[in-house]
């Protein structure tokens, strides 16, 4: 992942916007797109909170955020017992 660079967090829209829904980042919040200083802050924001292995930990929040159904709660509320977390129902027949 990221060439050897687990450090590494791609920011775009998903990203950004899972920084400001569920950890309350308000960087650009007036902006309507990705401005560089957006980008670099947000960035730094998740290096911060998650260390050397940001880029994992980025790609595995956006893989949930891009694979969540349409109106389905975030991954921060708790599944019911006994359910797992990555429930594969929305993805159809297998």
């Amino acid at each position: 992942m990221a060439l050897d660079k687990p450090e590494a967090v791609p920011v775009d829209t998903h990203v950004w916007q899972v920084a400001r829904q569920r950890y309350g980042l308000e960087l650009g919040t007036a902006a309507r797109s990705l401005t560089p200083r957006v980008y670099r802050e947000t960035g730094d924001f998740f290096r911060q909170l998650w260390g050397p292995r940001a880029g994992w930990a980025q790609a595995v929040l956006f893989c949930a955020e891009v694979t969540r159904p349409q109106g389905a709660p975030c991954a921060s509320a708790r599944p019911k017992r006994g359910r797992a977390c990555h429930s594969r129902s929305h993805l159809g027949p297998s």
